[in-house]
């Protein structure tokens, strides 16, 4: 059982402050994602959690303990770096078992709990190899196990999968996912800029920007319920598309004009107070469908076409009083659309988000 509490954590670089009176709290047992663009803060955060970078304000505990002054060995942390931080004249096997022996554990119990670490992550013919004779994946998997054999309550994942091919990251992403599963009483807290391994690896997720917290949540709840206009962009693949809007009341509710002669129904309605007001309305690729009647829809001109087997990626362009606006729409399948071709898109029902000009969530259809 271990939670990490963080409270009203401050650090600078100079003059720079890359951490903004953080709080959060990690729940024991959970795999949370700490996600955000490079220069957002999340390796910094990470570091300071194990120890590697001072605090300048601010507390961290773990499993209910201060631990702001203690060294990253006293800490109950293992972490595993992007570069796989390996010592190269060692044994796989010695590799894995270094923290071990700093902790004077006999070599009865360093053997055994080695052995039955490479069983896990299945590398257990390498461990008479050196890091030169291994993958990258096989390198990662050890960095990984070197982790694991020192059996702590926490364990910090800095960007793991980076410096792996595609297919490598795939492979390990879903090692990770099985070791999460295998070892249920560990605290796991992974630092990414890529948000698939978010979404595919958290329980929870935490959304950073300049040192700040932007939203924490399930990777459902983000990618549904999105709290602004950073987190709407970030999360999701393809991003989302923003539309600038005005809102008017018809009969039935709220609808969204874009320009002239494209009016899209909202299935919310906005309250009396903002009608006309100017808004941006969040539209997802997979959310639109091609039609072939105007009603309600979006009329574009086709700019290009990424047929990609399973499903296409259209980008267009409105077409319609002075907007200059382009949109990215996901089909299914192979389109019969071309370059060049005028087509309508529709939105589907209830899948709106509707922002203010400031970039706050304002309403939404899922509730």
């Amino acid at each position: 059982m271990a939670e990490i509490e963080i409270n009203h954590l401050n650090k600078f670089f100079g003059r720079s402050q890359v951490i903004r009176d953080m709080s959060l709290t990690i729940e024991s047992r959970s795999f949370t994602v700490i996600v955000g663009p490079s220069g957002c803060g999340k390796s910094t955060l990470l570091r300071m959690v194990a120890g590697l970078e001072k605090i300048d304000s601010g507390q961290i505990k773990i499993a209910g303990n201060l631990v702001n002054n203690l060294p990253p060995k006293d800490r109950g942390i293992a972490m595993v770096f992007q570069s796989y931080a390996l010592y190269p004249h060692m044994t796989v096997f010695n590799n894995m078992a270094f923290g071990l022996k700093l902790e004077k554990k006999t070599k009865s119990e360093i053997k055994t709990r080695v052995k039955d670490v490479a069983r896990i992550l299945q590398i257990e013919d390498l461990l008479n190899r050196k890091p030169k004779q291994l993958s990258g994946g096989q390198r990662q998997r050890v960095a990984i196990g070197r982790a694991i054999t020192r059996n702590p309550k926490v364990f910090l994942f800095d960007e793991p999968l980076s410096n792996l091919d595609a297919a490598l990251r795939v492979a390990t992403r879903i090692e990770i996912a099985k070791l999460h599963d295998s070892i249920p009483d560990a605290t796991m807290v992974y630092v990414t800029h890529d948000q698939v391994e978010a979404m595919t690896l958290a329980t929870k997720i935490v959304v950073l920007s300049e040192g700040q917290i932007e939203q924490i949540g399930s990777p459902l709840e983000l990618y549904e319920r999105p709290s602004n206009l950073f987190v709407a962009k970030f999360i999701g693949s393809p991003a989302m598309n923003i539309i600038p809007v005005s809102i008017s009341k018809t009969g039935k509710g709220s609808e969204a004009k874009v320009t002239e002669g494209i009016r899209l129904a909202l299935n919310d309605n906005v309250q009396n107070k903002d009608m006309n007001r100017k808004f941006n309305l969040g539209v997802r690729p997979e959310n639109l469908v091609l039609v072939k009647k105007p009603d309600n829809s979006i009329r574009t001109k086709i700019s290009l076409v990424e047929s990609l087997g399973e499903y296409a990626l259209v980008y267009a362009e409105i077409v319609g009083g002075h907007l200059s606006q382009n949109i990215l729409v996901k089909l299914p399948g192979n389109p019969l659309i071309k370059k060049g071709q005028e087509v309508f898109f529709q939105l589907e029902k209830g899948k709106e988000h509707l922002f203010t000009q400031e970039g706050t969530r304002y309403i939404s259809s899922h509730k």
